[in-house]
């Protein structure tokens, strides 16, 4: 037979097709639907289980844990840095104890220290006395350090004088280590 006759009339062939694709669409469109709504209610099956929002909380803890260790981590590196810078200064300082507690031992008790000095090199002593015996046990005591003990290198008397208001004695010693 002809294949090629058509019984049906112009309009109702376009209305067939028209019907036809229609129905496809609509089958395409709920099977699209459906696939949206399985992979709404999967997505949401895992975000409710997955334990994001625990992770996130982690996360944040962690953060801030960090950011704490590192302000302690700087100022412990601080105190560290100071603490070696000033270990370094004291091991380069002289060390006066000694000197001073020999020079206060053989200071007789009528003697008033008016100023001590002390550097690297130089030790300076003024005193004032209303004797001239307490000078003398005083300058004999210094010397005594300076011959037994090797304390100073070279004493000076710097100055007697006398303050005529009170009578006392004004002396200047000066004294470099060796």
């Amino acid at each position: 037979m002809n294949n090629k006759i058509n019984l049906l009339k112009g309009s109702k062939t376009k209305r067939f097709q028209q019907e036809k694709i229609l129905k496809i669409l609509k089958f395409g469109s709920i099977g699209f639907l459906s696939l949206v709504v399985i992979a709404s209610l999967a997505l949401f099956v895992l975000n409710t289980r997955s334990p994001i929002d625990l992770l996130k909380n982690q996360e944040k803890t962690a953060i801030s844990n960090i950011s704490t260790l590192q302000e302690r981590a700087g100022k412990l590196l601080f105190t560290e840095n100071r603490v070696k810078d000033i270990s370094g200064i004291v091991d380069k300082r002289t060390v006066f104890d000694g000197t001073i507690t020999q020079i206060t031992q053989i200071i007789p008790s009528e003697i008033l220290v008016q100023s001590v000095s002390l550097d690297k090199k130089i030790f300076s002593l003024t005193i004032t006395s209303p004797s001239l015996s307490s000078i003398n046990t005083l300058v004999e005591g210094i010397e005594t350090l300076a011959q037994d003990q090797k304390t100073f290198s070279k004493i000076t008397l710097e100055g007697l004088t006398i303050d005529p208001k009170t009578g006392d004695y004004i002396v200047s010693i000066l004294g470099n280590f060796p």
